[in-house]
């Protein structure tokens, strides 16, 4: 009898790691389109407009 109700929460904690590590995954990849640093206004100025063609390109194909 304690060894499956051993068995059971061992089960139900690996569980809970299990959702823990996708949770932080997903939070991870969220994060991913956020880049905050600071820059002096010409450099965020140029940055801004070498982005935005970046971000309107399709990723998907090769560029050639």
């Amino acid at each position: 009898m304690q060894s499956e109700q051993l068995r059971q929460r061992r089960e139900r904690e690996r569980l809970e790691r299990e959702r823990d590590k996708k949770a932080s995954r997903k939070a991870q990849m969220c994060a991913g389109d956020e880049l905050d640093f600071l820059l002096p206004r010409r450099v965020a100025a140029l940055f801004g407009r070498a982005m935005r063609p970046a971000r309107e390109e399709d990723f998907t194909r090769p560029s050639n």
